[in-house]
């Protein structure tokens, strides 16, 4: 699907730093930025306990974007700068070298 997506234009996502940021990141996306877990912006009926093995439940948010010549690289968690600002971490996904249309992620 992420193969199709890059085909197509697709070049940015985010998503919760739990499982998927390691998905994203052997299909060649890297992260730009990342935002701290915000209890305002917390998913309806999101299970803590669930998610309790990613920062006790409150993962941050990694804001990636598409690097062609980093396809089946490494995600390593962590990375990525903090912003305080979701729309300050998609202009970065924007200002990076690949950075324009959207793929939305988010579920874990």
């Amino acid at each position: 699907m992420l193969r199709q997506a890059t085909a197509l234009g697709g070049n940015r996502l985010d998503c919760f730093d739990t499982v998927l940021p390691k998905l994203y990141s052997d299909a060649g996306f890297v992260p730009v930025a990342r935002l701290a877990w915000n209890e305002d912006y917390a998913p309806d009926g999101w299970d803590y306990q669930q998610f309790s093995r990613f920062n006790g439940g409150r993962p941050d948010v990694v804001i990636m974007a598409y690097d062609p010549d980093h396809v089946g690289g490494m995600y390593t968690p962590g990375t990525g700068e903090y912003v305080d600002d979701y729309d300050i971490g998609i202009a970065r996904a924007r200002a990076s070298r690949f950075g324009g249309s959207t793929i939305e992620g988010g579920t874990p």
